[in-house]
């Protein structure tokens, strides 16, 4: 198939993986036949499937009315969704800042805590990622995508990722914030050891430092809580969230607390962050996954995920790791031949790195798709490992 023309005519940041995307349900995408997505298509976006009928009525709905309002005015879905954001944190939270996405909410809590510090300097950790604005990729750790824009990039000192001890010798009172992931995800699903969020908040504010803890793709369910943090117990400075937040409609939150003061007025904005339709659509997503449970679900179908691969024994599995619906296994061979492997077998999954497969499915998806994902991944292993026997390049 060819390119399309926003893949022709585009500024080439995205490789084309041959599909044309036209509808999903629930954990199915279909260009000309079904894909079971497992991230793949939808970039840990979709928690609550594609297409949810709760969602998709309370787009239309919203749709009738205003698509856009400034935030210097009011907005019901807006003030809805701004209390529901503050109950879903907990009683620490007390402000939020409505954007568009994940990095712009990076970007805000940078700004906020660099305000608050009075402090330019910023601590992050190997394997992160925190976006891609000269902002929050100076806190993202990968050289490829930071170095070609490094001259224009604040300080940032990175510790390794659950280790204490790094992690103190790289704070003093020139840090304005500390940025984690509470499970990595683009580094692979990995997790610090338990206790070490409390540890970071702690050592963090002995030096006066703010923490911004990046739940953009942990947060909403994702790893068996509403928040990853509440599994830790932890208040933090800030909260980031957003790619599943509106089921596919761009938007993004920095939650405060009661503590921070917000910026002044001038120092940030945004024209389209806090749309009408997205607010409405976030309700719907955060009403779903409470009556549906999914954060339950994500732990339990996690559990089943991880245990099945490792089941699968493959020589070509080195580890399998996880919380929740966040899950990673990292290979002997590249990605890459893997995923494409699947991709012909009906499973849309993700790297995570050159030699890591990355698994993000709904949090709908079903046990029986569960056990599919599973035997795929087996079969598409499979034939990557036989092709490497034959001496055939993978």
């Amino acid at each position: 198939m060819s390119a399309p023309p926003e893949v022709t005519h585009g500024f080439g940041v995205f490789p084309h993986r041959g599909l044309t995307l036209v509808r999903g349900r629930a954990c199915t995408v279909w260009d000309d036949q079904a894909y079971l997505d497992a991230g793949g298509a939808s970039y840990a976006t979709m928690n609550v499937g594609h297409g949810h009928p709760r969602v998709m009525d309370a787009i239309r709905q919203a749709s009738e009315g205003l698509t856009h309002a400034s935030q210097a005015f009011g907005q019901p879905a807006r003030s809805q969704l701004v209390e529901a954001l503050l109950d879903l944190a907990g009683p620490w939270a007390h402000r939020v800042f409505l954007s568009n996405s994940g990095t712009e909410a990076v970007e805000c809590a940078i700004k906020t805590a660099m305000h608050a510090t009075g402090r330019s300097e910023l601590v992050a950790f190997e394997g992160g990622f925190h976006g891609r604005t000269l902002g929050a990729l100076a806190a993202t750790h990968a050289p490829r995508y930071r170095a070609p824009f490094q001259a224009r990039l604040g300080e940032t000192r990175f510790a390794p990722y659950g280790e204490v001890q790094a992690l103190t010798e790289r704070l003093d009172e020139q840090v304005a914030a500390v940025l984690i992931e509470p499970v990595q995800g683009e580094g692979g699903a990995r997790r610090p050891p338990q206790g070490f969020l409390a540890e970071v908040v702690e050592r963090a504010h002995e030096v006066g430092a703010l923490v911004v803890v990046d739940e953009v793709q942990t947060g909403l369910g994702r790893c068996g809580e509403p928040l990853a943090i509440h599994g830790e117990g932890v208040q933090p400075d800030l909260v980031c969230l957003a790619k599943s937040l509106a089921a596919g409609l761009p938007l993004g939150a920095t939650v405060a607390h009661e503590r921070l003061e917000g910026l002044a007025r001038g120092l940030h904005g945004t024209t389209f962050g806090g749309n009408p339709v997205a607010c409405q659509a976030a309700l719907a997503v955060l009403d779903v996954l409470d009556a549906e449970g999914l954060a339950d679900r994500a732990r339990t179908h996690g559990e089943q995920l991880v245990q099945g691969l490792e089941a699968l024994g493959h020589d070509l599995l080195r580890d399998v790791r996880g919380q929740g619906l966040l899950v990673a296994a990292d290979l002997g061979v590249r990605a890459t031949p893997v995923l494409q492997a699947l991709q012909a077998r009906g499973v849309l999954a993700l790297p995570a790195g050159q030699g890591t497969l990355r698994f993000l499915p709904p949090l709908v998806i079903q046990e029986d798709e569960v056990a599919r994902l599973i035997q795929e991944t087996g079969a598409a292993l499979d034939q990557v490992a036989q092709r490497y026997a034959r001496g055939v390049s993978a």
